[in-house]
């Protein structure tokens, strides 16, 4: 039932949810404040779906949770995005940054509430619940993770080399 990976991730959601309320609510409101927030909120959420789809034993509700984990996965990438390019220098991103942090992972979100779009369906073993992936829609999830994180860590290394 409640295995050492499932107390990291409820450890891990209750830290994102404390940092999440210390920062949004005790701290002046700010573009770096808010992208933290945002971060640590989707870093919660992404904790707390993949606990429920290790503790759920109805596989409908196991698929579901795991579409919410990369939902919340892809909008972590994007979060940290965003908070590379508000920190430390406090300036909100431009109109064309926002349209980028906010169109790209809204339509591959949205898409994942498809039916057979991207996860396929759940698996149990002995050991546990395994997700069939579509190939070509983790491709494009994993494309849209990895460039919004390392648009993040280029952008954060040249402003530390300011």
């Amino acid at each position: 039932m409640f295995e050492l990976s499932n107390i990291f991730l409820a450890l891990i959601a209750i830290i994102n949810l404390g940092l999440l309320f210390f920062v949004f609510f005790q701290t002046k409101r700010s573009p770096t404040s808010a992208s933290f927030s945002f971060f640590t909120f989707f870093v919660s959420l992404w904790a707390v779906s993949i606990l429920f789809f290790q503790l759920t034993e109805n596989l409908l509700h196991a698929l579901y949770f795991m579409k919410l984990a990369y939902f919340s996965a892809l909008l972590i990438a994007a979060g940290y995005y965003y908070f590379s390019i508000v920190f430390p220098e406090n300036y909100p991103p431009s109109r064309a940054q926002k349209l980028y942090i906010i169109l790209l992972p809204v339509s591959v979100s949205v898409l994942l509430f498809f039916p057979h779009f991207l996860t396929r369906e759940v698996i149990v073993y002995p050991w546990g619940k395994s997700v069939i992936l579509g190939s070509l829609e983790y491709l494009v999830f994993f494309v849209l993770f990895l460039g919004f994180f390392i648009g993040g860590i280029v952008r954060q290394r040249r402003k530390l080399k300011k």
